[in-house]
């Protein structure tokens, strides 16, 4: 494990690896674990892995656990896809 923490049998570390190979990384894996020590913002790698058929296990330091519709894949889908426009209107509505 990192820094020579002891890891259970059934999991193992794995150093970075390309983004290209991340989705096919995932597809093979039964869960994802994300466990961070400090608050994080809204990484992509929960929602890919819940897309990817992962189980995602994360505390409530990761960003996305903090949105009402985290979990629910349509929910997260439609709210992930319309964010983009969402946050240009809302910067558009502050510079006018």
């Amino acid at each position: 494990g990192p820094d020579g923490a002891k890891m259970p049998s059934n999991c193992h570390y794995m150093a970075p690896i390309m983004y290209s190979q991340m989705p096919m990384l995932m597809a093979q894996h039964e869960s994802v674990l994300l466990l961070p020590n400090t608050p994080q913002p809204f990484d992509r790698t929960p929602v890919e892995a819940l897309f990817a058929g992962c189980k995602v296990i994360l505390n409530d330091l990761v960003g996305c656990t903090s949105y009402p519709w985290w979990g629910d894949k349509e929910a997260t889908r439609k709210a992930v896809t319309e964010s983009p426009r969402i946050f240009w209107e809302k910067l558009e509505e502050v510079l006018k």
